[in-house]
């Protein structure tokens, strides 16, 4: 059976140093649906954990739904950015060269930008920054979640276990630093002017508070998903609605709790799940798609 989409390598940037898989339907029909970029997840592979970006963009593609899975720079197949001295400017770089590129290869106009973890991170700041960015989909965004409930939940669990009272002086300090750090700003690491190296910083609750209010306020369409697989930062459905209620309230976001799933969705039928919410929720982006629902995969890359 001959795929119901096409790849190809591509490589752009400034210096051509960005390398990504732009998949496409093989019939490009009629469909305005926005182009959709995929970030990496910290340091993995554009192809992401367990494949899951490969799968995703060629079920999108059978939508008639274009996808960018990209390397950022010093990740993967893509060169190191000698030009910046922060990560968080080289992502914004980076991000900002892809639209570029599907704007001038694709003819794209407006974008949704997905990413797990640090990806979720850097789509926000990606959607907060660009007015062409009409959708972000979020997955483990790491936030200031280290609220009263969070703690509740924690020690709940672990009551009647002997082993969770060892240390517990220690414990007790350290949620304690995690719950104070949610309500004020930490110094912004990848800020430093050091070379580009290190992770996100975890940002206070009114600055996320206020990413989202923004976002909502623009009209941006959010999808936000959560798993316990990292329980320092997510550790039960509520968490999302009690910390930020407007945002979890407004028509234009919602909000999936996979409470089976790991971090990287390492069972495939989590990884089904997952697809199969992403493509539902870009649905009502395929107003005039022509394109069959039907695909089939061809030699991975």
């Amino acid at each position: 059976m001959t795929a119901a989409y096409r790849e190809r390598v591509v490589t752009f940037g400034v210096s051509r140093g960005l390398v990504g898989i732009l998949t496409g339907p093989r019939d490009a029909g009629q469909c305005d649906a926005p182009h959709v970029i995929v970030l990496n997840s910290g340091v993995l592979h554009r192809v992401g954990g367990n494949r899951m970006h490969v799968r995703l963009a060629r079920a999108l593609s059978a939508e008639g739904i274009t996808t960018l899975r990209f390397d950022l720079s010093g990740i993967g197949d893509s060169e190191r950015r000698p030009d910046v001295g922060s990560l968080r400017e080289s992502v914004e770089r980076d991000i900002a060269e892809a639209m570029e590129y599907l704007a001038a290869s694709q003819r794209a106009t407006t974008f949704v930008v997905m990413g797990l973890c640090s990806g979720a991170f850097d789509a926000m700041n990606a959607a907060v920054r660009d007015e062409r960015v009409v959708g972000a989909i979020m997955v483990d965004l790491p936030g200031p979640f280290q609220t009263w409930r969070y703690i509740a939940y924690h020690i709940g669990r672990r009551l009647l276990r002997a082993k969770s009272w060892r240390g517990a002086h220690a414990k007790a300090a350290f949620h304690l630093r995690a719950l104070a750090s949610s309500f004020t700003p930490e110094r912004n690491q990848d800020d430093s002017g050091r070379p580009v190296v290190g992770g996100r910083s975890r940002e206070s609750r009114k600055r996320v508070q206020g990413q989202f209010d923004t976002l909502l306020g623009r009209g941006v369409r959010l999808l936000v998903v959560f798993t316990p697989g990292v329980e320092t930062n997510y550790n039960h459905r509520s968490l999302f609605r009690t910390t930020f209620p407007r945002a979890a309230a407004h028509p234009a976001l919602e909000f999936e709790y996979f409470a089976t799933a790991d971090h990287t969705f390492s069972r495939e039928r989590e990884r089904t799940r997952l697809v199969e919410r992403v493509v539902a929720w870009m649905t009502p982006y395929r107003r005039r798609s022509s394109i069959s629902r039907a695909y089939a995969v061809s030699v991975p890359r």
